[in-house]
């Protein structure tokens, strides 16, 4: 994919890890998107390429036609119109996305060129990991309580955590399995439409694809395990030195409470070394929604997308 006067974008690979592991180590990124993991996994479905540009890293989502926010140094307005009539010669929109608040207020006059878009349904939730833990506090008493239940019912239940250096693919079979048994519960509840259930699967292929690159990550999983079945799973992985970002939590809904229990073992086991969780966005999707927020965020990150004026 060439772009005249930026250059050739290549699809992103295991062997660009590196490269991408300095910009986000000098220019720690809040958002998910930019979580390496998420860049790998979620690119047989958003085609993303990227390439340095001016030591800056330009990433690209060719299905939804969007420029990530440059990562490193501050742009002035002058190169992000450049960037964006770059592409806009090129047949493509010339849009960004992922912008913060805070970024916009470095630039007086954006609004001349683009339109500033709120994405409230790409918006992060962000949560401490300290909360999600303990639970403390009435509005969350009804999740100790399932947690409760399922402990009594349970007692035998096991609890594993597993690391980049014990991480191994006969783990990911039995999550992927889970997940796959998941997506027959929802598709079997009513309240889920097409349209929901399609990204569902998409999420699946997903899943399934990590399996070619879990081990070069710093990747945790933990599970749940009854009777050497298991209830729950959660795969995450580190997105700066104060976060890390969840990006698949699955349970069986037969297991009453096991969705609460995977939550709080997974704030557990990195409480100490991560402050914040980062649980992704809900895509405006109502349930989703929903459950999110009965966990009380701590933040709601909104990216903000700037659409390049006629």
């Amino acid at each position: 994919m060439n772009i005249k006067n930026l250059g050739t974008f290549k699809d992103i690979s295991i062997s660009d890890i590196e490269i991408f592991l300095k910009f986000f180590t000098k220019y720690p990124q809040n958002f998910c998107d930019y979580n390496i993991f998420n860049l790998l996994a979620w690119s047989i479905i958003y085609d993303y390429k990227w390439l340095i540009y001016k030591d800056r890293l330009l990433i690209y989502n060719k299905q939804n036609d969007y420029i990530f926010r440059p990562i490193g140094e501050n742009f002035e307005v002058e190169e992000l119109i450049f960037i964006s009539d770059s592409f806009k010669n090129c047949g493509y929109k010339g849009n960004y996305c992922f912008f913060e608040i805070c970024h916009l207020e470095n630039y007086s006059n954006l609004v001349n060129y683009f339109d500033i878009v709120e994405s409230i349904d790409n918006a992060n939730y962000i949560y401490l990991s300290e909360k999600l833990s303990q639970l403390k506090g009435r509005k969350l008493h009804g999740k100790r309580n399932l947690i409760s239940q399922f402990i009594r019912n349970y007692p035998d239940y096991r609890v594993i955590n597993m690391e980049k250096e014990n991480l191994n693919c006969e783990s990911f079979k039995k999550c992927i399995e889970l997940s796959e048994e998941w997506i027959n519960q929802k598709e079997s509840k009513l309240g889920y439409n097409d349209k929901i259930l399609d990204l569902i699967n998409i999420e699946q292929r997903v899943l399934k694809n990590s399996c070619n690159f879990f081990k070069y990550l710093d990747i945790g999983l933990t599970f749940i395990e009854v009777k050497r079945e298991i209830a729950a799973f959660a795969i995450y992985s580190k997105q700066n030195q104060e976060m890390i970002t969840l990006h698949f939590e699955k349970y069986n809904k037969e297991f009453i409470g096991s969705a609460q229990v995977i939550n709080s073992y997974t704030a557990k086991f990195i409480e100490n070394k991560y402050k914040y969780i980062n649980r992704e966005d809900d895509l405006g999707i109502p349930q989703l929604r929903f459950a999110k927020n009965s966990y009380l965020p701590d933040k709601l990150l909104i990216p903000y997308s700037l659409n390049r004026k006629d």
